[in-house]
């Protein structure tokens, strides 16, 4: 599947459905959050907070496309994986720290989440032959890149430096062994986590609505994340499953007839 539909489904369909349910509970429209552009004009917002961000990673897709086809990008990762990501790495940054002076307020903007997907295009080629070099270097790169941030005063977006700090972890941990039942939970929560991310919201307002006199600061922090993230991974497998029957009512027609063509074309 072309990468294009991928993102139109995994990202852009559901947040566009957050959208509208967000402009029907609120009884109000802007077309800016509708274009996914609201992010480039202003602060304000009908729709709850996740959707800037993948305004941004809607953004990066469009902005990318361009230089991609242009200088036939896949035969350069593929032949220079190396080079091209630390070029695309560099090359992010000083856009960065350029364009950061001409910005004021705004600062949900692609330009400045692009290091972080570049980084990943480094850390992935550094670690393509899984070897020791390969994971030194790649711990190395995170860390001085993390370094140049602070330095160059590009660390307002602190949490996205802390998640990038703790994927060293990951570049080290090939394996983790786990509890069986600790293991299948936290690959349902990786697999909904996209969900989580637009709908936790909504699960937070479902737990207000339902436990208002549940007493205690600490216990009602956990129970109200506990029961978001429940809430999110049940949305996920009901959304999912509707997928898949969607896809099956759509496509099985289809499928058959190729595969009866193919034994056709075995026959003869």
């Amino acid at each position: 599947m072309h990468y294009k539909s991928i993102l139109a489904i995994k990202i852009v369909i559901p947040s566009m459905l957050v959208i509208l349910l967000s402009f029907i509970i609120f009884n109000e429209i802007r077309w800016q959050e509708l274009l996914l552009v609201s992010n480039l004009i202003d602060n304000t917002r009908v729709v709850a907070f996740p959707i800037w961000y993948t305004q941004v990673v809607f953004q990066i897709a469009l902005i990318l496309t361009l230089p991609i086809f242009i200088f036939n990008f896949s035969q350069l990762i593929k032949d220079k994986a190396i080079t091209t990501s630390l070029i695309a790495l560099c090359l992010s940054l000083c856009i960065w720290f350029f364009m950061g002076a001409y910005q004021s307020e705004l600062s949900n903007l692609p330009h400045f989440f692009l290091w972080n997907f570049t980084l990943g295009w480094v850390v992935w080629a550094l670690l393509k032959e899984n070897d020791l070099a390969g994971k030194v270097m790649a711990t190395s790169i995170v860390l001085i890149t993390i370094c140049c941030i602070y330095l160059l005063g590009l660390s307002q977006h602190y949490r996205v430096i802390i998640i990038a700090l703790l994927s060293c972890i990951f570049i080290w941990c090939d394996h983790i062994k786990l509890w069986k039942p600790i293991g299948k939970l936290i690959t349902l929560t990786a697999n909904a986590i996209f969900v989580i991310f637009l709908f936790h919201h909504w699960g937070f307002e479902l737990f207000y609505l339902l436990a208002e006199d549940l007493e205690g600061r600490a216990t009602r922090v956990v129970v109200k994340v506990i029961f978001s993230v429940s809430f999110c991974i049940v949305l996920w497998a009901f959304l999912s499953a509707l997928y898949s029957s969607v896809l099956k009512i759509l496509f099985d027609d289809k499928i058959g007839i190729l595969k009866s063509r193919k034994d056709i074309v075995t026959i003869k």
